[in-house]
């Protein structure tokens, strides 16, 4: 039920168009990441591989999945994020826009899809906070 009522925020989210690059992945397979070498797939809900390379969801921060999780609530929200941002990326019209690198040397790219931006449905969601870089409060999803 709760998926569903995500699906739904995301395809109430009004999209921001602007100068970007358009993919043509739209409507392709968007596995969620294992352990083998990463081409095409979602690690969590702010970070993906696209083509071989390494993306963070640039403005936010979402929970840490797997064995990152600090607590069963933030994998259990982790879980969501990244479904979110899979059902964003499987989607139609997808348009990246880049903002630099991060200090991990990933790739900060704004989403958008017909359906909407990514970071503003996963704001919405509460699968994810504003980030601006810097520290954050390691606990925040565990409260």
């Amino acid at each position: 039920m709760r998926f569903s009522l995500l699906i739904g925020a995301v395809a109430a989210t009004i999209s921001i168009s602007g100068t970007g690059h358009t993919q043509d992945q739209a409507g392709e397979d968007w596995p969620i990441c294992g352990y083998g070498k990463r081409i095409t797939c979602v690690v969590d809900g702010d970070t993906f591989w696209m083509q071989g390379q390494k993306y963070r969801v640039y403005g936010v921060d979402a929970p840490e999945a797997g064995e990152g999780a600090r607590c069963e609530k933030e994998r259990k929200k982790a879980e969501e994020a990244t479904r979110l941002l899979q059902y964003v990326l499987q989607s139609s019209g997808l348009k990246f826009t880049t903002h630099g690198t991060d200090r991990y040397g990933r790739t900060l790219v704004s989403v958008r899809a017909n359906q909407g931006d990514a970071e503003v449905a996963l704001i919405k969601s509460n699968l994810a906070v504003p980030y601006e870089g810097g520290r954050r409060d390691p606990m925040q999803w565990c409260r």
